[in-house]
């Protein structure tokens, strides 16, 4: 199996991410770059480059004077989000829904049946994903 190393900052962001949502870094704690160089053994480039995607994403808010701190979640902000991704996804079923073609529900039915059957012996969904890994490894595409 090839695997893909992911680039630094994708990393910081993996990692820091994990941190806010195990309370490693709780609400309102100021991100160091220095600190967080030095903890994670690499640049402060990608850190900060990591810090800016998480802010885009809401993890993290950048303040005048105080720096790049974790977001505080209060119930107001999570009911708003849930509202937003709710309207989001199900823009996309929409979109989805219009393009289907047959060839699609019909894999997707198999994909339920098996699904069905896996979870009760756990075997037959993993032998399959190891098929088709298999199968395009002969044919020379890459492989997750």
């Amino acid at each position: 199996m090839v695997e893909k190393q992911l680039g630094y900052k994708y990393q910081v962001y993996n990692e820091i991410k994990k941190g806010i949502m195990t309370g490693v870094y709780p609400p309102g704690f100021v991100m160091n770059e220095r600190k967080l160089s030095e903890e994670l053994g690499i640049s402060r480039t990608p850190i900060r480059e990591g810090m800016q995607m998480l802010a885009r994403d809401g993890w993290l808010q950048m303040e005048t004077y105080k720096g790049t701190v974790v977001r505080e979640f209060d119930p107001h902000y999570m009911w708003e989000l849930t509202r937003v991704r709710s309207a989001l996804e199900l823009s996309a079923i929409e979109d989805a829904v219009k393009n289907v073609t047959e060839k699609d529900l019909k894999c997707l039915e198999e994909t339920i049946e098996i699904g069905t059957r896996s979870c009760r012996n756990g075997t037959e969904l993993v032998e399959r994903k190891r098929s088709k890994r298999r199968k395009k490894k002969g044919r020379g595409d890459v492989v997750d």
